[in-house]
C-alpha cells in the first residue's frame, strides 16, 4: 500500500472537536459580499458556527466572525487557535499537544491554506512540512521519523505529486520508490538496502580471498596445467611441496557407460569409490597417467570453485578450495577424448613469489574423476551441404561490437507438411522479413519454401506451431499474434483478421514480447495458448525477486473454437505471479493426465502451477529450495526413465560469485537473504520428479549445474540409447571466435 503525504494523514487529526468539523466546511464556501460589523476578538467553540452560506458566525447576532476562536482540550488545556476575517480562514492556524508544546502550524488567506505548513511531534521534533499555494501544496514536500531520520520526500506542482516520492526506513537503511502517473501512484519499489552493507573488515576479507584466488591462478594453478599438458614429470613434481599429502581414486567402484563401440565413459565419486594415499611421487605419476591417455598434449581449462582460508581471517595461514580442470583432445585411437579432474588442494597464503619459488601446493585430494573416449564426435556440421545457408545469418563476431545483436532469433521445429521429415522456421535479425521457412524432403535437403506455401508475415522473429483449428495440420503463430492457417500442408492462408488472438493476447499493447506454450489445459480437444513474457520494464524489485509491470504480465488464452479465445488467466490463477518469463513449459507433473505448468523467472524462484479438475491452477514451489535465478531456459523429459517427467532449469552461474558468497559469514545477513544470495549463484538446476508432487534437485550431483549464463536446453536422445540426453547452450554475448563467452 502507497503511503499518503503527512499532510492528508495529519489533517483528519485537527478536527477534534465538532466546530473544526463544521470549519471545515468554510473553506469550500462563496465569497459572501454582505457588510458585517467589527465583532469580538477571541471566541470559545459554543459562541461561533457555520451559517447557511457556509461562513463563520457568532451563533446569537449571525455577524460574520473575524477574530481569533480558541479550543481547549477536556481539562481545560488550549487545543487550538484559527483566525478568522470576515468569516473566512485569515491568518495563523496552530494546534497545540495537551502540555501546550505546538503540533501544527499553519497560514491562511482568505479561505484558502496559503505558506508554509509544518508539523511536530510532542517532543517538539519536525514531523513535517510542505508549503502551499492558493490551497494546494507545492514544491517539495518532507517527513521524518522522531529520531531525526527523513521519512520521505516528494514534490508537488499545482497540488499534484510528481515524479518520484522517495521513502525511507527509521533507521534510513531501505530506500523505496513510489512512482505517480498523472497524481496517482502506481508503483512502489525496493530500490536501496544499506543493510546489506558489510563491515569494513568483512569487505576486505572478501577483497584479499579473491585476490589471493587470483594469484593462485595465475601463477600456480595456470603453470601446473601447462606442464600437465606437456606431461612434464618434472616440472608438475616442482609444484608439488616435498611433503605432498596426496589421495587419489582406487580401481573400484567406478561408473562405467557405453554405447556401443562408439563411447565410452566411466566416473569415480569420492564418496562412493576407494581412495589411496600417495606422495609427491606418486601424485604426479597418477596425473602423467591420466594424460598419457591423449595422442598429443591435450587442450585444458582450469577453475577454481571454493577458495578461502583455513581459519577465516588468517590469511598468512593455510588456504584451502577446490579445482575443476577439463583436458579434451584425441585419444592415441584417434578419436576425441575428455577427462575432467575435480581436486580439493591446500596450499600456502598464495603470492606471486611464493608461487612463482614453486612446492606451493601441500595436498591435493581426488573427489572426482570423468573420462569419455569415442571413435567419433556425436554431431557433424552439414547445414550448408544439405541447403542452409548460415552465412545469411547474424554474425556477431563479423560486427562492429556496438552494432552487435544479443537477441537474434530462433528455430523452431515441425513437419508441417506430415512427409514423415522435420520442416523448420528459422528466424534471424539478418534475414529478410527476419525469417525463413525450410522445408525438408527425404534426402535431408532443405528448401526455403516461405513464399511458395504462402508463408509471408509482416515480422516473424518469434514462432510456434499449433493446430488452432483442430484440423490435425499444424498453424502457424508469429510473436505479432499473426495466424497463418495450415492447408493440409500445401499452402499457409493468414486468418488474423478472423480471429481475436491479437487483440486478447495484447500485442499491441503489452511491454513485453510474448512467447508461446500449447496445451489443451482442459481437455476439450482444441489447445490452448499460454503467451509468457520477459521483463521490459520492471516496476518493483531488483535483482532478487523482482516483478514485471502489469501490462508484462503472462496469459492463458482458452481455445473457443473457430479462431476465438477467451482471457482466462485470473480466473485460472496463472499469471505467474509477474514473473520476467524466458520460458514455460507444459508437462504432467503428476500423472493425472492433466498437463500442468512450470514458469521460470529471471529474477528468482519459478512456481509450478497444478492443473485441478475445477479449473482453476494451484500454485506450488517446485522444491523446497528451488535454484532458478537468472533462469533462461527450460526443458522437460523423464531423463531416467521411471515414468515420472523431470524439469531441467537453465540458469545463469558464476564461478566467482559461487566464491564470494560461499565465504559470506553465515550469519552475514538474516537467513531469508542469505538464501536468496544462495540461490543468486547456484546455477542450473536438474529437478528428478519422484511423485507425489516431490522433486529432488540433482543438479549438482550430476554436475550440470555450472553451463554459464544458460539458454535453450533440451532433453532428447542424442545417441540412440533409450535415454534422453541434455543439451544446454551457454554464453551470452561472444566477441570472437577464440574467445567464447560460456
Amino acid at each position: 500500500m502507497v503511503a499518503a503525504p503527512f499532510y492528508k494523514v495529519i489533517r483528519p487529526m485537527r478536527i477534534l472537536c465538532s466546530i473544526l468539523v463544521l470549519l471545515l466546511l468554510v473553506s469550500c464556501a462563496k465569497k459572501n459580499k454582505s457588510k458585517t460589523e467589527p465583532s469580538v476578538k477571541e471566541v470559545t467553540e459554543a459562541e461561533v458556527a457555520p451559517g447557511k452560506d457556509g461562513l463563520a458566525r457568532l451563533i446569537k447576532s449571525q455577524e460574520l466572525f473575524t477574530g481569533v476562536l480558541k479550543t481547549t482540550y477536556p481539562g481545560g488545556a488550549p487545543r487550538a487557535e484559527i483566525h478568522f476575517k470576515e468569516g473566512k480562514r485569515h491568518g495563523a492556524f496552530k494546534m497545540l499537544y495537551a502540555d501546550g508544546s505546538i503540533k501544527v502550524e499553519q497560514q491562511w488567506k482568505d479561505n484558502l491554506q496559503e505558506g508554509q505548513h509544518r508539523e511536530f511531534f510532542a517532543s517538539g521534533k519536525k514531523l513535517g512540512e510542505v508549503n502551499f499555494s492558493k490551497g494546494k501544496p507545492e514544491g517539495e514536500q518532507k517527513e521524518w521519523y522522531e529520531n531525526g531520520q527523513l521519512k520521505s520526500l516528494m514534490v508537488f506542482k499545482d497540488g499534484v505529486p510528481q515524479g518520484v516520492r522517495r521513502e525511507w526506513d527509521e533507521k534510513g537503511v531501505m530506500e523505496h520508490h513510489v512512482v505517480f502517473k498523472e497524481g496517482r501512484p502506481v508503483s512502489r519499489e525496493l530500490v536501496a538496502n544499506s543493510s546489506l552493507t558489510l563491515s569494513e573488515k568483512e569487505r576486505k576479507y572478501l577483497w584479499d580471498t579473491e585476490h589471493h584466488g587470483s594469484l593462485l591462478r595465475k601463477f600456480g594453478l595456470g603453470p601446473l596445467v601447462e606442464a600437465l599438458q606437456k606431461r612434464d614429470s618434472k616440472r608438475i613434481s616442482w609444484h608439488l611441496a616435498g611433503d605432498f599429502e596426496g589421495q587419489v581414486p582406487g580401481e573400484e567402484a567406478k561408473i562405467k557407460h557405453s554405447v556401443g563401440k562408439v563411447l565410452s565413459a566411466d566416473r569415480w565419486e569420492k564418496k562412493t569409490g576407494t581412495r589411496k594415499a600417495v606422495d609427491r611421487e606418486s601424485f604426479t605419476l597418477w596425473l602423467q597417467e591420466l594424460m598419457s591417455a591423449f595422442d598429443r598434449d591435450p587442450e585444458a581449462k582450469i577453475s577454481l570453485m571454493e577458495f578461502a582460508p583455513e581459519v577465516r581471517y588468517e590469511l598468512e595461514g593455510l588456504w584451502r578450495g577446490n579445482v575443476k580442470v577439463r583436458f579434451w583432445g584425441e585419444s592415441k585411437e584417434g578419436g576425441p577424448m575428455e577427462i575432467f579432474v575435480y581436486l580439493d588442494v591446500q596450499v600456502n597464503k598464495p603470492t606471486e613469489e611464493g608461487l612463482s619459488s614453486g612446492g606451493w601446493l601441500k595436498a591435493g585430494e581426488s573427489t572426482r574423476l570423468k573420462t569419455t573416449i569415442s571413435t567419433q564426435y556425436l554431431m557433424k556440421d552439414v547445414a550448408a551441404a544439405q541447403g542452409i545457408n548460415v552465412l545469411e545469418l547474424q554474425d556477431n563476431w563479423l560486427m562492429d561490437p556496438e552494432k552487435a545483436n544479443h537477441n537474434t532469433g530462433g528455430v523452431f521445429i515441425c513437419d508441417f507438411n506430415h512427409d514423415g521429415v522435420e520442416d523448420f522456421l528459422i528466424t534471424d535479425s539478418h534475414l529478410r522479413g527476419g525469417f525463413k521457412l525450410y522445408q525438408g524432403n527425404v534426402q535431408g535437403r532443405f528448401t526455403d519454401v516461405g513464399d511458395k506455401v504462402g508463408f509471408n508475415p509482416k515480422l516473424a522473429m518469434i514462432g510456434g506451431w499449433m493446430d488452432l483449428d483442430g484440423d490435425g495440420w499444424e498453424d502457424l503463430v508469429t510473436h505479432t499474434g499473426q495466424i497463418f492457417r495450415n492447408l493440409k500442408g500445401e499452402k499457409f492462408e493468414e486468418v488474423t483478421e478472423k480471429s481475436n488472438f491479437m487483440e486478447v493476447g495484447k500485442f499491441k499493447t503489452s511491454g513485453g514480447q510474448p512467447y508461446h506454450a500449447v496445451a489443451d489445459y482442459d481437455g476439450d480437444g482444441l489447445l490452448d495458448v499460454y503467451l509468457f513474457r520477459v521483463d521490459s520494464q520492471p516496476l518493483k524489485g531488483g535483482w532478487i525477486d523482482g516483478k514485471v509491470g502489469d501490462d508484462d504480465r503472462n496469459q492463458l488464452l482458452r481455445n473457443k473454437g473457430n479462431w476465438q479465445f477467451e482471457d482466462v488467466t485470473e480466473a485460472t490463477g496463472t499469471d505467474g505471479g509477474l514473473r520476467s518469463t524466458f520460458s514455460s513449459v507444459w508437462f504432467d507433473a503428476n500423472n493425472d493426465n492433466r498437463p500442468d505448468l512450470y514458469v521460470i523467472h529471471e529474477y528468482g524462484n519459478g512456481v509450478l502451477l497444478i492443473n485441478n479438475p475445477n479449473g482453476a491452477f494451484e500454485k506450488r514451489e517446485l522444491a523446497e529450495s528451488a535454484a532458478d535465478f537468472g533462469s533462461m531456459g527450460l526443458a522437460s523429459g523423464d531423463f531416467d526413465n521411471d515414468g515420472n517427467i523431470d524439469l531441467y532449469v537453465a540458469s545463469m552461474y558464476s564461478k566467482s560469485g559461487n566464491r564470494v558468497i560461499g565465504n559470506l559469514k553465515r550469519d552475514a545477513y538474516k537467513p531469508e537473504t542469505m538464501a536468496k544470495l544462495k540461490r543468486m549463484v547456484a546455477g542450473s538446476q536438474l529437478y528428478r520428479n519422484q511423485g507425489g508432487l516431490k522433486f529432488e534437485p540433482v543438479g549438482k550431483a550430476y554436475d550440470i549445474y555450472g553451463i554459464g549464463w544458460a539458454y535453450a536446453p533440451t532433453l532428447t536422445d542424442l545417441d540412440n540409447d533409450g535415454f534422453l540426453d541434455l543439451h544446454a547452450t551457454t554464453g551470452f554475448m561472444s566477441r570472437t571466435r577464440d574467445k567464447p563467452d560460456g
